[in-house]
């Protein structure tokens, strides 16, 4: 497996879903219950603009690459560059070990400021999340982040919780490389991607 450097993805639009395993079951009576395993991951189809022969063919190659399943690329939001409010001071930090699920206690950030908004977007351990409250630091500089999906791995105490240029660890979706010309070498191309992990 290798990890595979791609050019800068010339989005026309992006679309990004986190696909969980959720099933509803229901029973004669009519009653539901939802079966709800924690399954869950990222997914992302961009569509490209039309791209001239030169910048198409930096894209085929590392396109020919990512068909080989076990490589994979970094994926960034394409219009995301750090918390909305504008918040630059420190990335938090883990505090404590052991966390799992969906809440994840930090530090290190400056003190008594709203940190990140719902919708802002967070990497820790390698995993990309999308944030669920308004996070403000206390006068310790500490705070707690609710996010979506839970965490499959504990992250170590004092890892960095990366909320200035968060990515998805992603591989294609299908072991296919395709490449639309136009007589004129014009060159149509879409990323499909899924998370790896």
């Amino acid at each position: 497996m290798a990890v595979i450097s791609v050019p800068t993805i010339p989005a026309k639009s992006y679309s990004l879903s986190l696909n969980r395993a959720d099933q509803p079951l229901q029973f004669m009576n009519g009653s539901v219950v939802i079966i709800a395993p924690a399954i869950a991951f990222w997914s992302v189809r961009v569509p490209f603009k039309v791209l001239q022969e030169t910048n198409a063919k930096a894209w085929a190659a590392a396109l020919a690459q990512l068909s080989k399943l076990s490589n994979t690329f970094y994926f960034a939001v394409p219009d995301y560059s750090g918390p909305r409010n504008g918040y630059a001071g420190a990335d938090p930090l883990v505090n404590g070990a052991g966390q799992l699920g969906t809440t994840l206690a930090v530090d290190g950030v400056t003190i008594s400021t709203t940190i990140l908004l719902p919708g802002d977007y967070i990497e820790v351990g390698g995993e990309f999340k999308i944030v669920t409250n308004t996070v403000t630091s206390n006068v310790s500089g500490q705070a707690s982040i609710n996010f979506e999906p839970a965490l499959r791995t504990a992250p170590a105490t004092d890892s960095t919780v990366d909320i200035q240029s968060p990515v998805i660890t992603m591989r294609l979706a299908q072991s296919l490389m395709t490449l639309d010309v136009e007589i004129l070498s014009l060159y149509n191309m879409a990323l499909e991607a899924v998370e790896h992990y």
